[in-house]
């Protein structure tokens, strides 16, 4: 007979029946991800940092829950259940909350529905066939979609599935329409981002193709970009908090995945940026080490190696000098500490002084 679980019960006692149930309720939306960026050490200190995430993340395309694979880790610190719902309470995860105590949770808020937003069945005939509107886009039914992408099927498309790849806003599923393969984003549930948010996140993915590019036209306008980090809105010239961060783990910053975002978080990115551009090596590769793109930088100061031994080789007239000065701006938005990195400006200025030089 099993143990009645209690507060003081360790995590690494739970039974694998009852982690899958929880892996249920947080692994989709990422929901691990708030848990790992608010585990500490007993100094304080986070316990899991960008490379840590990196791993989890990788676990999801090999079939493996994230969530599990972290709780077994961190439970091997003898943290309690009472430590894990006191976490799971901070980032409004009720519902695994009270798997684990019951009664420890608010009582969920009751929400009417409007008869408008809920989806008809397909099986009408208005369905069957695909509607176009005014604006000439073909429009689909919630149930259509279903149907193209085998019920939003979550298995990789490598293991015989349909899904694509996963965003901070949603998931990507491939899906078939009159023979024709198209991509279906099912965007998540959020209740902490306004209709706003959501609509100015559209219109940059209708502009924006990838981050692990950039691309630059000649009046400095991006073309290939989107950290998912900074908003476009006069007052965001200061430091916000926010439980949902969206963007790539590999460009963000340290304080960024804790929540805390700042200009100077973008600044960070854009210093991955800087060595992508100098070594042009992705930012995050498995196979590669470091696998963090960002390490190299590590291995600079402590004299491992130099930044010219990852000058891109495809570089064939490469000044030395000019590489060292860029990797110098690099470093300064790499730093650690927020506020001893540069503004853009100053980032702005050093590249006009450079650009200066080389005539």
């Amino acid at each position: 007979m099993n143990k009645p679980i209690t507060p003081s019960t360790y995590v690494r006692c739970l039974n694998v029946g009852l982690i899958r149930k929880l892996s249920d309720f947080i692994d989709p939306q990422e929901g691990w991800k708030k848990l790992a960026v608010a585990i500490k050490k007993p100094s304080g200190d986070d316990r899991y940092n960008q490379f840590h995430i990196r791993r989890f993340e990788a676990l999801v395309q090999t079939g493996k829950s994230p969530t599990s694979e972290l709780l077994f880790d961190w439970g091997t610190t003898n943290c309690t259940v009472g430590d894990l719902v006191d976490i799971l309470i901070q980032n409004e995860l009720f519902a695994p909350a009270s798997l684990l105590l019951p009664g420890t949770t608010p009582p969920a808020p009751v929400q009417s529905l409007d008869q408008d937003h809920i989806p008809r069945d397909s099986s009408s005939s208005e369905n069957n066939s695909l509607e176009v509107s005014d604006t000439r886009f073909h429009c689909f039914s919630f149930y259509e979609l279903k149907n193209v992408t085998n019920d939003f099927d979550e298995r990789p498309i490598s293991l015989g599935g349909n899904k694509m790849g996963e965003g901070g806003f949603g998931v990507v599923y491939k899906g078939c329409v009159n023979n024709t393969t198209v991509a279906v984003k099912k965007l998540a549930a959020m209740v902490d981002i306004s209709t706003e948010e959501l609509k100015q996140q559209f219109d940059q993915e209708i502009k924006v193709m990838a981050n692990a590019n950039i691309l630059l036209d000649e009046d400095f306008t991006a073309k290939i970009s989107d950290f998912g980090l900074a908003r476009a809105s006069e007052k965001f010239a200061q430091t916000v908090m926010t439980s949902r961060v969206v963007g790539t783990t590999a460009y963000m910053a340290p304080e960024a995945l804790r929540g805390e975002i700042t200009p100077k978080s973008d600044i960070y990115s854009f210093g991955v940026v800087l060595l992508e551009i100098i070594t042009g090596l992705p930012a995050v590769d498995e196979k590669r080490e470091p696998q963090l793109l960002l390490d190299i930088k590590e291995e600079i100061e402590d004299e491992e190696k130099t930044i010219e031994d990852y000058i891109d080789v495809k570089i064939n007239d490469a000044d030395s000098t000019s590489v060292e000065t860029m990797y110098s701006v690099a470093s300064q938005c790499l730093h650690e500490k927020k506020n001893r990195r540069p503004d853009i400006k100053k980032v702005l200025t050093f590249y006009i002084h450079l650009k200066s030089k080389r005539g």
